[in-house]
């Protein structure tokens, strides 16, 4: 088993135009409603609570100018990385060339905020004996998405705004089957919010 640290990328330099269009409000800034789990947290700093809880250090990636969102996530203990990015994959790519030298890396989009603690360290334990993984749930793949140092050149040459949906296909990954509706529970507009109020 390698020795290397396995460490968080917590993907949170996008633009939410979705979100703000409807709310006018920043979607990683927004609070979690009563009745869900970090009720009154910040969504990014719930999705990074969890990242950390499962890695060996956790770097965000975050707007340049972003400082509010940058400011609480470093208060949390992750590393914060400013990245004009432009798109999901760029970001990946732009985490993952931050620490070469990592035995693994577990990528979350910052917009997962109900992911378990638990379902982040299954996976972090799956590359111990398999060079990608991810949760799933109910047969839908989820977050954190796991992927071996074997795969530095493929993560790292990755730009735009599709993120590795491409390697897992080709490559192929360990399915890892969690009880966890938050691994699959991504907010992109108020109303996911209120839809993961409801009963699954």
């Amino acid at each position: 088993m390698s020795t290397k640290p396995v460490i968080g990328l917590l993907l949170a330099a996008g633009l939410s135009s979705r979100y703000r269009a409807v709310s006018g409000r920043h979607k990683l800034l927004e609070a979690v409603p009563d009745g869900l789990p970090g009720a009154g947290t910040p969504l990014a700093l719930c999705a990074a609570r969890s990242l950390l809880a499962g890695t060996d250090a956790v770097l965000a990636i975050v707007r340049p100018e972003d400082e509010p969102l940058a400011g609480l996530l470093a208060a949390s203990g992750c590393e914060v990385l400013g990245f004009a990015s432009p798109g999901l994959g760029a970001s990946l790519a732009f985490g993952v060339r931050a620490r070469p030298e990592a035995g693994g890396w577990l990528v979350l989009p910052a917009d997962l905020p109900f992911v378990r603690p638990s379902t982040v360290q299954a996976v972090r334990a799956a590359l111990a004996v398999s060079p990608c993984a991810a949760p799933a749930y109910r047969n839908q793949r989820g977050h954190p998405v796991g992927f071996g140092a074997r795969h530095y050149a493929a993560l790292a040459a990755l730009d735009g705004d599709r993120g590795a949906r491409d390697l897992l296909e080709t490559r192929g990954w360990q399915r890892i089957g969690v009880d966890d509706p938050g691994c699959v529970a991504d907010i992109d507009v108020p109303a996911d919010l209120e839809a993961c109020l409801r009963p699954r």
